[in-house]
């Protein structure tokens, strides 16, 4: 039996531990927390920090000299921490030179834009001058996030001058050593994931179309399976290949977020591992496109298997809206999670958390996860679900 190890063991990866369970995996999860939910979920936990690559580098040599460790993965930013597992191991997997690329939106920017990928417009900026320099050569409204992080967090349109200066103004909570300012890309979102076989053979694995809340960077919808032809599903897949490959990726996985404009596709950013749980756990899977034997066997050493024979179901999530201020109750939670065509209802927040106005995907309270046999059906069916949920704030 092969043995993997997650690394970050949250709420949303214990499907990730029951997948691996089911197709015949050994799972070992590591998180910093010792109640993290994963925990009873795996065969095998540790107590590391997914920061603390020494900690992880040292568990995984223990747990290879002692029993085995086939492969290293994660559904969260740790990528970097992962790639330090598989290079110092000699697993399948991406250097920690490509995955702190990645990981970096400037280094990734720079490089995008010397090998001419198809990439918004823009560049690296330390200050406020130079943010207003780059700003100002933009043909059109413009972006601006910090070179790391996740979830949007810092994230802020740039529609004029006089937003520059107010970014600057204040940068409360949002440290960081440099931005990338480029171009706002208006045009349909989308999420792509890919699969490097051991040979550097790239197959896909999967593309779901993303909705955001109106005014915001939070996600609102995801669909799968796609709407995009197969001529355009051709054309993300080769792109994500294409950005993948300029940054020495040739082993494992890779996930892209991509717009398409009416030139075509642009990507914003990739990381070697799969799409978070939404997508890779839930809406592909349900949408009968189950790559999850691909890609273990391949973190694994493995080849591409094909994928089992499922159902072809419509998925659609939904965030649950909910106005700020301190949550005294949530009402009909589980009533909904029994109704036929519910996969999930996800979340984030519990009675006595405070919900902040929605300007980015970590201010989202949570999601309904719906799969039935039609598109419409499964807009209706969440359109009920929301109508059956109650977040109740003071």
């Amino acid at each position: 039996m092969n043995t993997v190890m997650l690394i970050g063991g949250g709420v949303q990866e214990v499907r990730a531990v029951e997948f691996a369970q089911r197709l015949g995996y050994r799972v070992v999860v590591t998180d910093r927390l010792p109640d993290a939910p994963c925990i009873a979920a795996a065969d095998e936990s540790f107590v590391v920090d997914g920061r603390d690559i020494e900690g992880l580098v040292s568990l995984a040599r223990e747990l290879q000299i002692d029993g085995g460790l086939q492969g290293v993965f994660t559904l969260t930013e740790l990528v970097t921490s992962v790639a330090a597992v598989s290079e110092a191991l000699e697993l399948p997997g991406a250097s920690v030179a490509s995955a702190e690329t990645c990981q970096d939106k400037g280094l990734a920017k720079r490089e995008w834009l010397r090998q001419s990928i198809e990439t918004p417009a823009g560049g690296v900026v330390e200050n406020r001058e130079e943010a207003h320099q780059v700003f100002s050569s933009l043909s059109g409204p413009g972006i601006i996030k910090p070179v790391r992080g996740f979830g949007a967090i810092g994230v802020a349109a740039l529609l004029t001058a006089d937003d520059v200066d107010r970014y600057f103004d204040d940068l409360t909570g949002v440290a960081s050593r440099a931005w990338v300012v480029e171009e706002l890309v208006d045009g349909a979102s989308h999420d792509v994931n890919g699969l490097f076989d051991g040979d550097g053979v790239f197959h896909p694995q999967g593309i779901a179309d993303r909705e955001f809340v109106a005014g915001t960077f939070a996600e609102h919808q995801v669909h799968a399976p796609t709407q995009l032809t197969e001529v355009r599903q051709e054309d993300l897949y080769d792109l994500l290949r294409r950005c993948a490959a300029a940054f020495g990726i040739d082993s494992g996985p890779v996930k892209g977020d991509a717009i398409l404009t009416d030139g075509g596709f642009t990507m914003l950013e990739i990381a070697p591992r799969l799409h978070g749980p939404k997508m890779s756990l839930y809406a592909l899977p349900e949408s009968g496109q189950d790559y999850w034997a691909d890609f273990l066997s391949v973190i694994t050493g493995g080849p591409v298997v094909g994928l089992p024979d499922l159902p072809a179901k419509h998925f659609l999530s939904n965030s649950i809206p909910a106005k700020p201020g301190r949550i005294s109750q949530i009402k009909g939670v589980d009533e909904v999670r029994g109704w036929d065509g519910i996969v999930d209802v996800m979340l984030f927040r519990d009675v006595g958390d405070t919900v902040a106005p929605t300007v980015n995907s970590t201010d989202v309270v949570g999601y309904v996860l719906a799969a039935t046999s039609s598109r419409d059906d499964s807009a209706e069916l969440v359109v009920r679900a929301l109508g059956a949920i109650s977040v109740v704030v003071e």
